[in-house]
């Protein structure tokens, strides 16, 4: 004999699982002056829109892992529609800053610090570089 409850509760874990995707985890967002919002996104990058235009971003961002935390850059590349560095920092994790193109003064960045996405680390460089703005 079949259960009628079955359809109901396989539907409700459906909707379950849908709604939990639309819905923000707390900690997931902070607000700054220039950011509005920074993100951690599910590939763990924080990702915010900058008012600034794409060079004078990508530049801030090149300083600021080179002056403020000295880690030593080994890609930096500068496009029409996007930027990308890549650093490691002095016990050899990855720092990853990528710049991309969404209008004349707005920029979008993305900050991975690894293993896994060091959330403290990425707030206080992404922090650092809408200073140096």
């Amino acid at each position: 004999m079949r259960d009628p409850s079955r359809p109901v509760g396989v539907l409700l874990v459906g909707l379950l699982l849908v709604l939990g995707g639309a819905v923000a985890l707390p900690g997931c967002r902070s607000a700054s002056k220039l950011q509005g919002r920074a993100v951690l996104n599910a590939d763990r990058e924080l990702e915010a829109n900058l008012n600034a235009d794409l060079l004078g971003v990508h530049e801030a961002a090149r300083r600021v892992l080179v002056e403020a935390y000295q880690y030593r850059i080994f890609v930096d590349r500068r496009k029409a529609r996007g930027g990308l560095i890549r650093a490691r920092t002095e016990d050899e994790r990855l720092v990853r800053v990528e710049t991309y193109y969404e209008g004349t003064r707005r920029t979008r960045i993305q900050v991975f610090v690894s293993p896994m996405g060091d959330e403290e680390k990425q707030r206080a460089i992404l922090a650092e570089i809408e200073r140096a703005l």
